[in-house]
């Protein structure tokens, strides 16, 4: 066995946390960061030996849960807890919350409000970043709604809470059944019973407290020792991260990629399933995240043909099945329920409100599925959380109710509106691809966009520059682009390997916020930075966000 080219009989690992341990209480503070990914990158390739059955050497424990000192074992964490991936965006969010605070706290000084008034967050071609003025942030990184929930929504959620009724109220806030209430589960099995155009029994659902706790309870409920999940890349983090937090290997279905255009070819996920036959979840997302890609009903037919015949659960993750753009002809989700009438025995579906709703806080989700499925999930729901929120089973037996059609006319004219700043974003970008910077897929659903950047515009001599600095890649980017350029965008190396070609060349935008014009902004700033780089010109790092450089190449 080796690992980085060496043998582990001769790897010098006491070396290492030797100097750790040594580093540990020093003020060495960006050696001791590259050092500590380092060791940290070491276990991440240890953990991924020990899931591809690479036997277990004495001297390859995971080098953070080694005990560094004599004497008496003490208690610790987990031995694989720093190998556990995670979605990085909630940490990209915390730093962006702290330059937010920085700004806040300098805003009182004469010079600083004088920068306010004269600043419009714009990007004068080659002109001064916006770190070097007041302009607030341009978040094309964050991945919730930047519209308020409907309004009858929380109307109705006052009403329920304004009851007098003592009975009533009591019911808001106790327990419920495992899976949901009867009334609930009903409503919203006759819903989308209608909308798939297929017959679901309330048994056949289960409300969650979201898409996350279904597919951990899913795979729980369906997987044994050993079994292997494949999925497409790149994929949303937690799709890798659960099967392995599980102890179950991840397999990437890797798209083809022409000019930004992604292709998922069924031909290569069958040959993916001969090369494993240990597989036993697909996960399918539809348009995805991060990427916008969309099948067709032909493909997924095709899909679930050949899943039946390989033994194959389909897990489909549908937060955004309902933000499909109007203004495209003819553009439709492609059901799977629908594309496939045997699709019903292996396939699961998992809905969410917080895309849909915009209420991405209350944690709302559900998940369609066979009746014995259901059955395992509710055994291990009880387990986790007991039941569902109460106030919450109670808003969504209304909002799959008697408000229904309220409630689908206002998701309709939200989805009208990404599909306006989609369009907005999609011709920005596509400017730069006549620069020949990117290349980029038009988005049909959702609210991201996934250009690839091009090898000409990686490595242009901005891009060598930063480098130099010690910000690599698509990941260097993104740091320059928050700290420099005050605009948040997503590296694909969240949600790829970095090596691959998606890691190293993908960079994911969000266009969620409220308004076009407030999307504008950060895309101004973004094609600036990039053709600012293209020629060369590299600005420095502000001083006041200089202690999040290593911050950030840790969350990213």
């Amino acid at each position: 066995m080796t690992l980085f080219g060496r043998s582990l009989d001769r790897f010098p690992f006491h070396l290492l946390n030797l100097a750790a341990s040594k580093l540990a209480g020093g003020n060495t503070g960006r050696l001791r960061s590259h050092l500590v990914r380092g060791i940290l990158e070491m276990n991440h390739e240890f953990a991924a030996s020990l899931r591809r059955g690479v036997p277990s050497h004495p001297c390859c424990r995971p080098l953070f849960m080694r005990n560094l000192s004599c004497g008496a074992p003490r208690a610790g964490l987990n031995n694989s807890v720093e190998t556990w991936l995670s979605e990085s965006a909630f940490g990209f969010g915390a730093i962006i919350a702290a330059m937010e605070e920085t700004d806040r706290a300098a805003a009182d000084s004469p010079q600083m409000l004088e920068l306010l008034r004269e600043s419009d967050g714009a990007v004068p071609e080659f002109g001064a970043p916006p770190s070097r003025t007041a302009a607030p942030i341009a978040k094309l990184s964050i991945g919730a709604p930047g519209s308020p929930p409907p309004r009858i929504l929380v109307d109705k959620e006052i009403e329920l809470l304004s009851t007098k009724d003592p009975a009533d109220l009591r019911s808001l806030y106790a327990y419920l059944p495992g899976p949901g209430s009867a009334q609930t589960l009903g409503a919203i099995a006759r819903r989308y019973g209608e909308q798939f155009g297929v017959r679901i029994s309330r048994s056949e659902v289960m409300m969650l407290a979201s898409c996350k706790s279904a597919i951990f309870t899913f795979l729980l409920a369906v997987l044994n020792p050993g079994e292997e999940v494949g999925g497409m890349t790149p994929e949303f983090p937690m799709h890798r991260s659960v099967p392995e937090i599980l102890g179950h290997r991840y397999v990437s279905w890797e798209p083809r990629i022409d000019r930004g255009k992604f292709t998922y070819a069924v031909a290569d996920l069958a040959c993916l399933l001969r090369t494993h036959p240990r597989m036993r979840v697909l996960i399918l997302s539809y348009p995805g995240n991060p990427a916008p890609f969309m099948f067709s009903e032909e493909d997924l037919r095709e899909i679930v043909d050949l899943c039946l015949r390989s033994g194959v659960r389909i897990y489909v993750d549908a937060p955004y099945h309902e933000i499909i753009y109007p203004q495209i002809p003819g553009n439709r989700y492609p059901n799977i329920f629908r594309a496939h009438p045997a699709a019903r025995d292996i396939c699961v579906v998992s809905l969410s409100e917080s895309k849909r709703l915009a209420v991405p806080g209350r944690r709302i989700g559900y998940l369609i599925a066979p009746e014995g499925i259901i059955r395992a999930m509710t055994r291990l729901a009880i387990n986790f959380w007991s039941c569902p929120n109460s106030l919450n089973d109670r808003l969504m037996q209304w909002a799959y109710g008697d408000g229904y059609d309220a409630i689908v006319a206002w998701v309709r004219d939200e989805a009208a509106k990404y599909g306006e700043k989609a369009a907005h974003t999609f011709g920005r970008l596509k400017e730069l691809e006549a620069d020949g910077l990117l290349h980029i897929e038009q988005p049909r659903g959702g609210f991201y966009a996934f250009p690839i950047l091009t090898p000409d515009f990686l490595g242009c001599a901005g891009m060598k520059a930063l480098a130099g600095r010690g910000l690599e890649g698509v990941r260097g980017l993104a740091i320059y682009l928050l700290l420099v350029y005050k605009t948040a965008a997503i590296p694909g190396t969240s949600f790829a390997d970095p090596k691959s070609f998606v890691g190293r060349s993908g960079i994911r935008i969000s266009f969620a916020g409220r308004r076009v014009e407030d999307v504008a902004v950060g895309l101004e700033r973004f094609c600036g930075a990039l053709r600012s780089l293209k020629t060369g010109t590299v600005f420095g790092i502000p001083e006041k966000y200089g202690n999040h450089v290593d911050e950030l190449l840790a969350v990213l």
